[in-house]
């Protein structure tokens, strides 16, 4: 029993990146949690559902080709982890950031609580340097102010 729930909370996990990466709304609502904050893992940021789908307008709007690919799906009671890579190309202006045409590829851990087929928790730990670097932004300290 406990094995059917761990396959069916990582399924519930595959569906949720096939519909982000297929940009399909109706599909990610049924997926996740009214409530649901994202939560950035190290911070006490979150971020609501209506904030989360600007971010994902801004990335898939940004980076052509922008996907996640899973290379490791673990499940333990209602929590999946998901080691994922993400690629693309930068094409459209990230971040304050014009288009650079630069293609990337990093990495990064998802933890999300399954209730019922739907995320109700959803933590990330994100190589955004590794994004930032590729991308070519500009990652120089900022003046102390004096």
């Amino acid at each position: 029993m406990q094995t059917d729930l761990r396959e069916a909370n990582k399924q519930t996990v595959r569906d949720l990146y096939d519909a982000l990466d297929a940009q399909d709304f109706d599909r990610l609502n049924a997926k996740m949690s009214t409530d649901l904050a994202l939560q950035i893992v190290g911070t006490q940021e979150s971020i609501p559902w209506n904030g989360v789908v600007e971010l994902i307008q801004m990335y898939y709007g940004a980076l052509e080709g922008y996907n996640h690919v899973i290379d490791q799906l673990v499940a333990e009671g209602d929590w999946v982890v998901a080691r994922l890579t993400y690629s693309g190309t930068h094409t459209g202006e990230f971040q304050g950031v014009p288009a650079t045409g630069n293609t990337f590829t990093y990495g990064g851990t998802h933890f999300l609580r399954v209730v019922d087929g739907v995320v109700q928790e959803f933590w990330l730990l994100e190589d955004d340097l590794r994004l930032m670097q590729q991308l070519g932004m500009d990652l120089a300290p900022s003046g102390t102010g004096s």
